[in-house]
């Protein structure tokens, strides 16, 4: 609908409207928070795929929706402090081209005017870049990364960048359920803002868990694909420095871009919107992309999912608090019987796959040129490659046997500030932050967190696991779980 000046029409009235239509596709109801009273709730917490139903029939303008969200993150990122960098002039000039784009009626992309910020370290042209260390210099790139082309040419609009909780400090955004609470590592700004409603979707990258986890703490969806599915990391590398060898090396094996969202269905557009083969990503899987979106809401009837609290190895990494948070995503795993799927617990056991991935990463080190780590335990790289597909064997076996494994996210929920820093500096960190993420970086199979219930007022979340290039699947069954452990609050904000 449009006014008398030709403009999209942004009132109150639509987005109201907007909410009820949400409603009556049966999305809201019990079990799923409510919008609540205050003006703007109703776009706030809307997916993407609803604001971009109402920005294709002209109800809703990409103006309309990119100021609201610009304002939110200015209101709430002093607190949050999910973003770096936020470009207020840039967001707004493609918001308008988006609005005209509409009103000229051409074909527009499933993110059309969708604001999305992406993690530091990603390529974003003209955005400062300082790879999570705020004490030197931002670099400003004069290119975007692939993932940044790809989200832009679906529609979506570069809002800025997000917090990347890096080494050494690694104090990244703060939790919006609980603001005296850490959002997790790397991709915490990501995470947080999602959480926070200051964006609806943002993009992560996961070397270890770094989607997962930060997602897990703050009671959102993160995504881990297939390694290779989404193109990453390789437009980086247009210098031949030793940097940029030495990062293709370690990460092209491990490490992938990935969304972080409210749903899975937002999440699953946002993979189909950036998997696929590039030239310039020399791991880059070959060959079609999958349709994600196809089957994800067919359900998971006559499925066998597989459970396991620890895979055999990660409990001698818990704490005191781990057994409720075990015991709670347990109970929530078991309830996917309600959807008429089967849950068994087949006593899997297989290798603690941190020794295996601190080897690898020290090997590459070596060979790109780096001064090398201390040895200490590591496994020399032959022996490591061995040991990788003595585990991959493991969990191929039994994912034969079964459509998904199911596990926690993580054995705890988000640590205080005060607790987090404490662990931080004790040895081992990595490995117990990761230990239940952690195996399916070094293996490159697609995994999936999403929320779960609370425990003491905290998100608690599920990990979903694939085979190799089964995303959809993962994704499918990610969808069926929302349909009894939606979100039942949001942060007060």
């Amino acid at each position: 609908m449009s006014d008398h000046t030709g403009r999209i029409d942004t009132s109150r009235r639509a987005l109201i409207a907007g909410a009820a239509a949400l409603a009556g596709a049966g999305l809201a109801g019990p079990g799923r928070a409510q919008p609540g009273p205050r003006r703007g709730d109703e776009l706030t917490w809307m997916p993407v795929w609803r604001i971009g139903q109402l920005i294709r029939s002209r109800q809703l303008s990409p103006v309309e929706v990119v100021d609201h969200f610009l304002a939110r993150t200015q209101s709430l990122n002093p607190t949050v402090k999910a973003f770096t960098h936020v470009d207020h002039e840039g967001a707004r000039a493609a918001a308008r081209a988006a609005e005209d784009a509409v009103m000229r009626g051409g074909p527009l992309g499933p993110l059309h005017g969708v604001p999305i910020p992406f993690k530091d370290h990603i390529m974003v042209r003209g955005m400062p870049l300082s790879f999570g260390r705020p004490g030197e210099p931002p670099r400003i790139p004069d290119h975007d990364d692939i993932i940044v082309e790809r989200v832009r040419a679906a529609g979506g609009i570069v809002i800025g960048k997000t917090v990347m909780a890096g080494p050494p400090a690694m104090i990244g955004a703060a939790n919006p359920y609980d603001l005296t609470r850490t959002a997790g590592a790397s991709s915490s700004g990501s995470a947080a803002a999602v959480a926070a409603g200051m964006v609806p979707v943002a993009i992560g990258s996961d070397g270890g868990g770094s989607t997962r986890l930060p997602a897990a703490y703050c009671g959102i969806v993160g995504l881990h694909p297939t390694t290779g599915r989404v193109p990453g990391f390789q437009s980086s590398a247009r210098r031949s420095d030793l940097g940029a060898i030495r990062g293709w090396l370690q990460r092209g094996w491990s490490a992938t871009y990935g969304p972080l969202a409210r749903d899975a269905r937002d999440a699953t557009t946002l993979l189909q919107v950036t998997a696929g083969p590039d030239w310039r990503s020399m791991d880059s899987f070959k060959g079609p992309t999958p349709d994600y979106l196809r089957d994800l809401d067919a359900g998971v009837k006559g499925m066998r999912l597989a459970w396991s609290a620890d895979m055999g190895f990660a409990s001698r990494y818990y704490d005191a608090g781990s057994p409720n948070v075990i015991d709670a995503v347990t109970a929530s795993a078991r309830s996917f019987e309600s959807l008429g799927a089967r849950v068994d617990d087949p006593g899997l056991r297989v290798d603690d796959s941190h020794p295996i991935f601190r080897s690898i990463m020290g090997g590459l080190d070596t060979i790109a040129g780096a001064p090398a780590r201390p040895r200490g335990e590591l496994m020399d790289l032959d022996d490591a490659f061995d040991a990788r597909e003595r585990l991959a064997r493991q969990y191929l076996d039994l994912l034969g046997r079964y459509d998904v494994l199911l596990t926690p996210a993580t054995p705890i929920i988000a640590p205080t500030i005060e607790a987090w820093t404490a662990w931080l500096r004790q040895p081992g960190f990595g490995a117990r932050y990761t230990c239940l993420t952690g195996p399916f970086n070094t293996l490159g199979f697609p995994a999936v967190a999403v929320p779960c219930g609370f425990l003491d007022g905290m998100p608690l979340s599920l990990q979903i696991v694939g085979r190799p290039d089964e995303d959809a699947k993962v994704m499918r069954v990610a969808r069926a779980f929302e349909k009894i452990y939606a979100p039942t609050r949001r942060p007060q904000f």
